[in-house]
């Protein structure tokens, strides 16, 4: 059987989208070989896939991940040829080219359907996308969800999305949820984590917020929230912590982080940005933080919760799509509309009782997802008939 995976999501970094492609195929790859599969990747030039290599033929675009229109014209011209005579083609970016694929089955993984939802509802739905991007984004995303065989989404709260927005049946769709990686998540001795605090400088006691240090009202990841919550407590109060802020995709972080001038004076030196923060960094920073604040207005499915709960941090988040899918009862879940949530929930985790009982709920809902289940999951789909008893279902 010949396999084509398309995953132009994992680049030198990765986002959601590329550790979601990346993380599954680890697994997913030696399982196809040993049975006899053909396999072939398709990546960006600057993919790292480590072991990968060894068991599949890579094709790599002319472009890196992060050239825009540019990878997309390359994905446009080297999808169609390599899929050409496949008999499975798995395509990990939520959209499909505009040109004609000749694979006899088609299988794309959907991680939400924002865009389209921005365009529809950018009050209730807010993002920062440029017209072309979500004029391409969007036929994509619709002949993706017009032309597969099946749709692959990361929690069920996505598949009700696709379900009601672009009206495509649940028998459609399969949930093969996100993962976290136990071996490196889990909580960091204390000599670790004091060399990492050293290293960047950092605060002995603060709250964590993964995402750009952008707090206007129009960033998804809602640091607005934040701001706006420091900027009405009263003075002094012990539970207000700094906000240590690490994100982005660019390779070389910041040696310090770089204090960010966020809500006025009066807020001086409560927000520090660190910039990208290497992989094997994040899981003696999620050990150092207080908790991780996670107020996002919308999440296909929200990995840094889980991955924060393993290393036994706390977590608040925002009681949006898809959060309190993979969170369950193991997280404090706040309005991320309503700064006093967010004061009153930070409050509530000063209590000590309150913290040991979320720290060993959150212990417990991170074992319950892996990457190796997701990806035997994937297997079971590729393969057919085991694969289709779960299609519609609930197996998340």
């Amino acid at each position: 059987m010949k396999v084509l995976i398309v995953a132009t999501e994992v680049g030198e970094t990765n986002g959601g989208k590329g550790r979601y492609s990346l993380d599954i195929m680890r697994t997913l790859v030696p399982q196809l070989k040993s049975r006899g599969c053909q396999i072939t990747i398709l990546v960006p030039k600057d993919a790292t896939l480590g072991a990968l290599a060894s068991d599949a033929r890579i094709v790599r675009l002319p472009v890196p991940k992060n050239t825009g229109i540019w990878r997309a014209v390359w994905e446009e011209i080297y999808l169609p040829i390599y899929a050409w005579g496949t008999d499975i083609l798995i395509v990990m970016n939520g959209s499909l080219p505009l040109g004609p694929l000749r694979s006899k089955r088609k299988i794309v993984v959907f991680y939400d359907i924002h865009p389209l939802q921005h365009m529809a509802n950018p009050r209730e739905f807010p993002g920062e996308y440029s017209r072309k991007s979500l004029l391409k984004g969007s036929i994509e995303v619709r002949k993706a969800a017009r032309d597969a065989d099946q749709i692959v989404t990361i929690s069920d709260s996505v598949a009700l999305e696709i379900e009601n927005f672009l009206h495509v049946p649940r028998s459609r769709m399969v949930t093969i949820p996100c993962g976290v990686d136990l071996r490196r998540f889990y909580p960091r001795p204390a000599a670790q984590v004091e060399e990492l605090q050293d290293r960047y400088h950092l605060p002995q006691d603060f709250y964590l917020f993964l995402g750009p240090p952008d707090a206007t009202a129009g960033g998804k990841k809602n640091l607005h929230l934040i701001v706006q919550a420091y900027s009405q407590a009263p003075e002094g109060e012990s539970y207000l912590l700094p906000v240590v802020m690490a994100g982005g995709e660019s390779v070389g972080f910041l040696p310090q982080p770089v204090p960010v001038q966020l809500g006025g004076p009066t807020l001086q030196n409560r927000f520090l940005y660190l910039g990208f923060v290497p992989d094997e960094d994040l899981p003696a920073l999620y050990t150092a933080a207080r908790a991780l604040v996670f107020p996002s207005l919308h999440e296909g499915f929200g990995i840094p919760p889980l991955e924060a709960m393993a290393c036994g941090t706390l977590v608040v988040a925002a009681d949006r799509p898809a959060i309190p899918e993979v969170v369950g009862d193991a997280a404090l879940l706040i309005d991320p509309l309503q700064p006093q949530s967010l004061l009153d929930a930070l409050r509530h985790l000063a209590q000590e009782s309150v913290r040991q009982e979320l720290i060993a709920k959150g212990f417990e809902r991170a074992r319950l997802f892996s990457w190796e289940r997701s990806a035997d999951m994937m297997l079971r789909l590729i393969l057919g008939r085991e694969g289709q008893a779960l299609v519609g279902g609930n197996v998340a």
